[in-house]
């Protein structure tokens, strides 16, 4: 899948920020969801890659500590 790209100033940026070292998962939700994902994210003033990076290493960490 191509990286978007927007316009800012003249030049093409990438949509997302790049982090060397990171993969891109896709991830899709139903409307209702993604919003209330986006809200709580921006409440916590995270991206929502951000946060689901967040949930999703918790996620790891508790399932190797319990052994699942």
């Amino acid at each position: 899948m191509a990286k978007k790209r927007t316009e800012t100033g003249g030049r093409k940026m990438p949509t997302v920020a790049e982090e060397p070292g990171l993969k891109l998962v896709r991830l899709e939700l139903p409307p209702d969801v993604q919003l209330q994902f986006r809200v709580e994210a921006a409440k916590e003033g995270l991206s929502m890659a951000a946060m689901a990076r967040r949930l999703v290493e918790n996620w790891v960490k508790q399932r190797k500590v319990g052994g699942k």
